[in-house]
């Protein structure tokens, strides 16, 4: 296990070395390093050595990541934990030895409350390592915050019409049609311009965080594109190594719609979507999402297009294949940890019951609408 600052003198000890692997890993390894440079003390990872050299890698955080509370989109508490929070699934070969090296570590490691791992796919190695052993219940508890969901993904056929095979022909025409209408009732020329270039990003992350302000998610939830230099440095890194792949929707010269990509090792994973409240009822993020996939056929094809965590209609909608996949945390056992769980699993009953009653009501929809429709045109923005 390698802390802090020394990861910052791996990065060039790796691209020394002519091991094809380990060039590899000092890539990533200076992605994890530039994403995180004002908390390089926090910073760590954990390296399985091969006879070789480094044949695994899993790199983390050691940071508070709270259990959350919520009802609807308002958030009702947070019960702090500190964790050792894997930034993606630990890249290790498929062993048990290889995996119970962290959780030795993790017991040493008085000061965190346990793991914390992001959209671990349900039956990897690592899930079926941590469900399975039996062992593993006397020192840890494993709990999952929400429920098993589906993790959508297109994986790309090699033309975009076969792609598109996979709707309706109606729903075919629908989405061309859905383009045409914006433009004939906007009068303005509807265009999709792809950002990958360093010289680029400047004025796409001004686009896009002023779209951004626009949201829901910036006026009510507190969340959005809230640290545009700190975004910028980022995509710039991305950019430098042809790994960006960002897009903007214009209608005329104004812009509508952002999303932020980077593709790399034939994965364009997209993280971050958002547009303009103002063109909602023209569809601007199906508009958006459809002539996105359009162009990865046309430029630097992918394998995979990977739409990110969470649900959501269109990802469903766009999608041509999907997994299960689970946030976890791993976490000591001990009176503290168990009564989180308990707190945190009794708000969810309690969010669940109230969500099934205001679907009997049918007053589910309407409120969410009215909510975020208010937040969007009466209440300023916060700083």
């Amino acid at each position: 296990m390698v802390l802090g600052r020394r990861l910052v003198n791996l990065v060039s000890t790796f691209k020394e070395n002519d091991n094809p692997d380990e060039a590899k890993l000092a890539k990533e390894l200076e992605w994890f390093v530039v994403r995180h440079q004002n908390h390089l003390d926090v910073l760590g990872a954990y390296l399985l050595r091969g006879e070789d050299g480094v044949c695994g890698s899993a790199f983390f955080l050691l940071q508070n990541r709270p259990l959350l509370g919520y009802l609807g989109e308002f958030k009702l508490f947070s019960i702090p934990l500190r964790c050792v929070r894997f930034v993606e699934p630990p890249q290790f070969p498929d062993e048990s030895q290889a995996y119970g090296e962290i959780l030795e570590s993790l017991k040493k490691m008085d000061s965190v409350d346990g793991l914390y791992l992001r959209t671990l796919r349900v039956n990897s190695f690592f899930w079926n390592y941590l469900t399975t052993n039996p062992g593993l219940g006397k020192e840890f508890l494993l709990y999952l915050p929400d429920k098993l969901s589906q993790h959508y993904v297109i994986n790309l056929p090699t033309s975009f019409e076969e792609y598109l095979q996979k709707f309706s022909a109606k729903t075919r025409n629908n989405l061309r049609r859905s383009v045409r209408k914006l433009q004939k009732d906007s009068g303005s020329e509807v265009q999709l311009s792809r950002i990958t270039f360093p010289e680029q990003v400047d004025s796409f992350v001004d686009s896009a965080v002023e779209i951004s302000k626009k949201t829901y998610q910036w006026r009510l939830l507190g969340s959005g594109l809230r640290s545009p230099e700190t975004l910028k440095r980022n995509l710039r890194f991305l950019a430098e190594r042809g790994w960006l792949r960002c897009y903007l929707l214009w209608c005329g010269k104004e812009a509508c719609a952002f999303m932020i990509c980077h593709q790399r090792s034939g994965v364009c994973h997209s993280p971050t979507i958002g547009y303009d409240p103002k063109w909602e009822s023209y569809s601007a993020g199906t508009i958006l999402q459809f002539l996105v996939i359009e162009d990865l056929f046309t430029y630097d094809r992918p394998a995979v297009f990977d739409f990110g965590t969470g649900a959501g209609g269109q990802k469903e909608f766009f999608g041509n294949a999907h997994y299960l996949d689970a946030d976890i945390y791993l976490l000591r056992r001990g009176m503290y940890t168990y009564l989180a769980c308990s707190v945190h699993r009794a708000s969810n009953r309690l969010a669940i019951y109230i969500k099934s009653l205001f679907d009997h009501l049918n007053l589910k929809k309407p409120i969410k609408k009215f909510i975020r429709k208010v937040s969007v045109s009466t209440m300023s923005p916060r700083n």
